[in-house]
């Protein structure tokens, strides 16, 4: 524990040293009197000051019952526990604890905090738990346990404070992304997320993130978004807004099916499914317009998303490729046949191969499937599906030039796709020279092409 400064009276200093032998020497540190004769003391364990009369202590243990109950209990336990001689191994293993201003406690309660709280989620009580005390005992048991109180009240509002005073000390140079979206429970949401290089490394900081209730407006949306550009100084830095495309493109591939997927997704329960549907394209429908009243209030030039002008592309050429959905519709019901039956999956493991599962709001995941697909042996692959009665999937090899033809064509869109989607990619940099390769690339495929 913690040494004293002890400043009494002569008369008083026998009652002071009875005292210390209590609760104030377990739990307090700094004890003080004064000339009103009163004593005070620091708690060692919230750094908070308590003060009652000499030779009174009630003061002290109130604050311990209502503050720290389960350390004040424990130490009342123990201290009338029946004593015990201690052993040589105990005298020689007692740790004296680490001091708070420590640099092996601060780092250790850091690293709880950023790591094990902020980054792997685990919740702020961890610190209470048995599990825990003894794991961290077992790792350094010079270590004291932060607090949850502490690590809530005091801990946490420092790290904002100066993860705050950094943002707005980086934001001189800064890309800004607003997102709107509804969840599955049709709830609307607003992000506001920073972008910007630090030595050498694109780093992403999401600034705000807000639920939006009841009617948005336009000119709400952009008051809020304002009042975050200027909390963080950044309004008069932003020349471009990259969006979606206008609403009613966005609706053109909000959901791009590939041919012959739409049976993949056809839903077991469709009307259940259908009026989820329809009350989600109606919150979706909603932001759209939100978005669109918006953009016509601000002055910032507007550029149209790369990434969702090449899904526009994508969804052009699908339209014009009709020999491939017969092909496709095969593979499409090969992958459902693989998700719902064991039996099959069971074949295509031993066979080490496995058929990713799809989803309805990205194209590129419908095209990995089929390049999955593709990559199973074809007369095996046949054979199974002739031994489980799905003669009709069989692929024959004018299913497999179509296909093969089919991937060469998307395959530069899907990894334009890929890298323009990636987090710390620099989309704008990456326009020209997707662009060219893809431009290239068809112009290559052109003169090879049978049915596509």
């Amino acid at each position: 524990m913690a040494s004293y400064s002890v400043v009494s009276r002569a008369d008083s200093s026998s009652t002071t040293d009875r005292a210390e032998t209590k609760v104030l020497k377990q739990f307090f540190e700094n004890l003080v009197t004064n000339s009103k004769n009163n004593w005070s003391a620091c708690c060692q364990l919230y750094k908070q000051t308590i003060s009652d009369k000499i030779q009174t202590t009630s003061n002290f243990n109130r604050h311990l019952r209502r503050a720290h109950a389960s350390e004040y209990t424990q130490w009342l336990n123990s201290k009338y526990a029946k004593p015990s001689q201690p052993n040589i191994d105990d005298i020689f293993t007692t740790k004296i604890k680490y001091d708070d201003r420590h640099e092996r406690q601060k780092a250790i309660s850091n690293s709880i905090i950023q790591d094990l709280i902020g980054d792997m989620r685990m919740p702020l009580n961890i610190v209470e738990r048995t599990g825990f005390k003894n794991f961290m005992n077992k790792l350094d048991p010079k270590y004291s346990i932060i607090s949850h109180r502490i690590i809530t009240r005091d801990r946490i509002p420092k790290m904002y404070d100066a993860m705050l005073k950094k943002l707005k000390v980086i934001c001189n140079n800064v890309s800004i992304t607003l997102d709107l979206w509804s969840d599955r429970r049709l709830r609307s949401y607003m992000g506001v997320t920073l972008h910007t290089i630090i030595d050498k490394q694109n780093k992403s900081y999401l600034l705000s993130f807000l639920p939006l209730a009841g009617r948005h407006t336009g000119e709400n949306l952009i008051s809020e978004f304002e009042k975050i550009l200027q909390f963080y100084s950044i309004q008069k830095t932003l020349v471009r807004l990259v969006t979606d495309n206008a609403s009613n493109m966005i609706k053109a591939f909000d959901k791009l099916i590939l041919p012959g997927f739409e049976e993949y997704f056809k839903e077991e329960n469709e009307e259940v499914e259908s009026n989820r549907k329809s009350g989600s394209d109606k919150i979706n429908d909603d932001l759209n317009e939100v978005i669109d009243e918006a953009l016509m209030t601000i002055d910032f030039k507007r550029i149209p998303c790369f990434a969702h002008t090449l899904q526009l592309v994508v969804d052009d050429g699908i339209k014009n490729s009709a020999a491939v959905k017969s092909s496709l519709t095969k593979i499409a019901k090969i992958a459902k046949f693989s998700h719902t039956r064991t039996v099959f999956a069971e074949r295509l493991e031993i066979l080490k191969a496995t058929i990713p599962s799809n989803t309805n709001i990205r194209w590129n995941s419908q095209f990995h499937t089929i390049t999955k697909v593709v990559q199973i042996d074809i007369d095996k692959l046949n054979i199974i599906l002739y031994e489980l009665n799905k003669s009709q999937l069989m692929l024959t090899q004018r299913n497999k030039i179509i296909i093969d033809e089919f991937i060469s064509l998307f395959y530069l869109f899907n990894e334009a796709t890929i890298q323009t989607q990636a987090e710390n990619s620099p989309t704008i940099s990456l326009v020209g020279p997707c662009l060219l390769s893809i431009l290239n690339d068809l112009e290559h495929e052109q003169g090879k092409l049978i049915y596509n």
